[in-house]
């Protein structure tokens, strides 16, 4: 699937959570974070971030934010409906 860059992957990703019935408060929530994380490879076309680099930002976001468990399940979820919308195996 061709996204042509983070405004089409933030459609294809808010589309994906409507069908699944997900709340507006969390859709908005979610696709802040996947925002966030894709302005912090601006120059890499979304299907081509590893799940490496994944993992690097969830655990740099971790370690400088210093957030707590439940709030670390808040920003992994959204990466795996990321890795469905662009076809990265993720696991929990």
């Amino acid at each position: 699937m061709q996204h042509g860059g983070k405004q089409n992957v933030l459609e294809d990703f808010t589309k994906l959570m409507k069908i699944k019935r997900y709340a507006p408060s969390s859709i908005r929530s979610y696709k802040n974070a996947i925002s966030l994380f894709l302005d912090a490879f601006p120059d890499k076309n979304p299907e081509n971030i590893s799940i490496r680099e994944i993992e690097e930002f969830l655990y740099r976001k971790i370690k400088q934010d210093n957030i707590s468990a439940s709030y670390q399940k808040l920003w992994w979820a959204p990466f795996s409906f990321f890795t469905t919308i662009c076809g990265v195996k993720i696991s929990n």
